[in-house]
């Protein structure tokens, strides 16, 4: 059996929309979307056996993982853009480039070569995937960031499932915004602003042991984390970056508007700007309640793989709940 694993962002469900439209050509038996650490659930191991091939996109898995699998599958391959897969380039048939996001690269090294330029919808497409790379990693100087952003919040609004089944008719008609999609841009846009203003209500700024400026915000709506991040650093520049936890309160996101890697930081995976963590249950209440931050590794220092903490300058997370 042929599967594809991919995220379960825009990003991700680019590769979903690039994989139906050339799903002939393609030849996978399986689709399926998952989040970071899915390397870790039942059901994908059950999946590691001699008879199966795995292509797996924007998301990476640890090293000794892929070696394990690669000992086990009759084939294995990873198209991914996350910092975390640097090791790839130790083994062919794998793509690992920052320049690209997952759909880019697996549209740009998996499909394209596999079929002609000469497709009706190929310019449509090669719009879709820019506008995808443009929002996943962030590029908000581009001339293409407002439609990408609007890209997003189509997804959002729509749900990720939809999305894929509207963007296959989409890019087989003109491209032009719908009205049901300016819907979409209206009502998540509105959504991000109550979520934002809610935010600020009791927003306290936090020196880490480094002397850079953070927060910790509660934001319950995955989906909008990024755009709700980026609307309030850009209305308080001050703010280094943003440590952001759910109604899980069993991981963390990060993000950051400014020249910051924050895959520096001390169990912490994911892109330079747009990062996230899982940690054991007493690190996340000491870090949540007790006074501490997340460390940056320090020059010449190994990155721990787990949460590295240490005390704040201000602290009163009593008003977090």
């Amino acid at each position: 059996m042929k599967i594809l694993i991919s995220h379960v962002d825009l990003d991700g469900f680019g590769v979903n929309v690039i994989e139906r439209l050339f799903h002939n050509e393609l030849g996978f038996d399986q689709l399926i979307n998952k989040n970071y650490g899915f390397e870790n659930e039942s059901s994908i191991k059950e999946l590691i056996t001699p008879d199966n091939e795995i292509v797996i996109t924007d998301l990476s898995v640890p090293e000794e993982t892929f070696i394990e699998w690669k000992k086990v599958l009759k084939s294995i391959s990873v198209i991914d853009h996350h910092e975390t897969s640097y090791y790839l380039d130790k083994y062919p048939g794998n793509t690992w480039s920052v320049q690209m996001c997952g759909t880019k690269l697996f549209w740009n090294y998996y499909v394209r070569p596999n079929v002609s330029d000469l497709i009706p919808q190929f310019e449509k497409i090669n719009h879709f995937v820019n506008l995808v790379d443009c929002y996943d990693r962030w590029v908000d100087t581009s001339e293409l960031w407002e439609d990408a952003a609007r890209l997003n919040k189509v997804c959002v609004g729509m749900g990720t499932y939809s999305f894929v089944e509207h963007m296959v008719k989409k890019l087989s008609s003109a491209w032009e915004w719908t009205p049901e999609e300016c819907e979409c841009f209206e009502v998540i846009e509105n959504a991000e602003n109550i979520i934002l203003a809610d935010v600020e209500k009791d927003l306290e700024l936090r020196k880490d042991k480094s002397g850079l400026t953070f927060v910790f915000i509660k934001i319950d709506e995955k989906s909008k984390l990024s755009m709700v991040c980026s609307k309030l650093m850009r209305k308080h520049p001050e703010i280094d970056y943003c440590i952001c936890y759910g109604g899980s309160r069993a991981s963390f996101s990060l993000r950051t508007c400014k020249d910051l890697d924050l895959t520096r930081l001390h169990g912490v995976m994911g892109h330079k700007m747009a990062a996230g963590a899982k940690f054991y249950k007493k690190e996340f209440y000491d870090l949540l309640m007790g006074g501490t931050c997340l460390e940056w590794v320090k020059t010449g220092q190994r990155k721990l793989d787990h949460i590295q903490i240490g005390k704040t300058s201000q602290i009163n997370l009593e008003k977090l709940f």
